[in-house]
């Protein structure tokens, strides 16, 4: 593992926003588990440390879990965006379960966005046959 120190203060915030964006109210209830947002918030606030900023509040305790089928295109793409960002410092996590959490994490978003293309498509040819034939 390396040190976060190591890392530009560019790289850092982006290692923080993708965190704490996951982190969010928005996208919590779509993490798996109480580990990875455990884990994940551990490494936010090493982040924040290195940069010498104030530590957010603790997370609550519990939190709903939703499927990630609620979620929009957009969302799945800004969720795998956040997860690649972290998955490009794995160098600097120093549990080797966060890099694990946010692997599975990432097949699970990938294969959401294929099914939801595939349901997409499926309702699409379903209406080709409705349109009138010249």
């Amino acid at each position: 593992m390396r040190e976060l120190s190591e890392l530009s203060e560019l790289e850092l915030k982006e290692a923080h926003d993708a965190a704490a964006q996951l982190l969010s109210e928005k996208f919590r209830q779509y993490l798996q588990g109480p580990m990875l947002p455990t884990l994940l918030a551990k490494f936010r606030d090493d982040v924040l440390d290195v940069l010498g900023m104030e530590l957010p509040p603790r997370l609550p305790m519990r939190v709903g879990h939703q499927k990630l089928d609620a979620l929009t295109d957009a969302e799945l793409g800004t969720l795998e965006q956040r997860v690649a960002t972290l998955l490009g410092n794995s160098d600097f996590m120093d549990d080797p379960a966060l890099v694990g959490f946010l692997a599975d994490l990432r097949q699970d978003l990938v294969a959401e966005r294929g099914r939801a293309r595939a349901a997409r498509h499926g309702s699409l040819a379903g209406r080709v046959d409705m349109l009138p034939s010249y």
